[in-house]
């Protein structure tokens, strides 16, 4: 039912393309206009909107689950549970970063989906692969024999992407045009050996709650 393929493989070429297409778009005026203006750093609460599930979720209910992405430096985390009408859960994990800096980034190596003790990879060479929505699919079992599906992707600068040097390149880009904020999306589920019937829950989970975690992440200030 699903076509997967392999993380992008972005060439030298596509990131130079990048940054000349940068300085066509007039970057150094803007860069220079956020320099007069001066840097401003937030410090008030961050307030994610409600988010609205279509009518096959039932939820938020309270959080009782003990996966939890490892995430440094973030600066507001979110999880939320839904159950849909087969009575299947689904977790909802926002974890946002409001001003980055070294070692408070949301592409940084220490980050990880898993905290590699009570969860951990399964079957590795299955896992963090890229769904052509574009989305990372990482397979996990915990020490109690459990299993979990998540997919994952980052939002930034109003854009989707799953790939880390995309998200590299969007996170720098809102720096220089002063739309600070990026975030990493993940939805999970349990299951137990029929992957296939996980992905088409994650999917419909997907599909029903987009827009809406789109419009939450983009309205925080």
């Amino acid at each position: 039912m699903y076509t997967y393929h392999e993380k992008y493989r972005v060439s030298k070429r596509y990131v130079a393309t990048f940054f000349i297409v940068l300085l066509i778009l007039g970057v150094p005026s803007v860069f220079l206009n956020n320099l007069k203006e001066g840097t401003h750093i937030n410090a008030s609460p961050v307030k994610l909107n409600p988010i609205v599930i279509g009518p096959s979720w039932v939820g938020p209910a309270a959080y009782d689950e003990s996966w939890m992405p490892q995430m440094v430096g973030v600066d507001f985390t979110k999880e939320l549970i839904y159950k849909g009408r087969d009575k299947k859960s689904v977790i909802l994990y926002i974890g946002y970063y409001r001003d980055e800096k070294q070692g408070k980034e949301l592409i940084n190596s220490t980050n990880s989906l898993y905290d590699n003790k009570h969860w951990q990879l399964y079957h590795p060479e299955e896992t963090s692969r890229t769904i052509n929505l574009p989305i990372n699919e990482t397979l996990l079992r915990s020490d109690d024999e459990h299993y979990l599906l998540v997919w994952s992707w980052y939002r930034i600068a109003g854009k989707n992407t799953a790939s880390n040097v995309i998200a590299k390149m969007l996170s720098a880009w809102s720096v220089i045009s002063y739309t600070k904020g990026s975030a990493i999306i993940a939805i999970a589920t349990r299951y137990n050996g029929d992957l296939k019937k996980a992905r088409i829950i994650l999917n419909d989970f997907r599909e029903s709650s987009l827009n809406s975690i789109n419009s939450a992440i983009d309205s925080i200030k």
